[in-house]
């Protein structure tokens, strides 16, 4: 393995072990569908020490909804 190909041996693992785990399979997986996504938006941005802590500041709704997105399913 590469030096460079840490990252996704990391996350390829990390999927594995969640998977053989149980663990819930993203929102999808919880009854949400991308139709609840402009709900959870608005029910995100008001929680300033949820979204306060994100790396480069809270993120706007655009941003939200495209991670909310990406969250539907996350090892399948």
């Amino acid at each position: 393995m590469k030096r460079e190909d840490a990252g996704l041996v990391l996350a390829e693992i990390l999927r594995e072990y969640m998977h053989s785990l149980g663990v819930d399979d993203g929102l999808k997986a919880l009854g949400y569908s991308t139709e609840d996504i402009p709900a959870l938006v608005r029910g995100t941005i008001p929680q300033k020490r949820v979204t306060g802590l994100a790396p480069a500041g809270a993120p706007g709704e655009e941003e939200l909804a495209r991670l909310l997105e990406d969250s539907m399913t996350i090892f399948s």
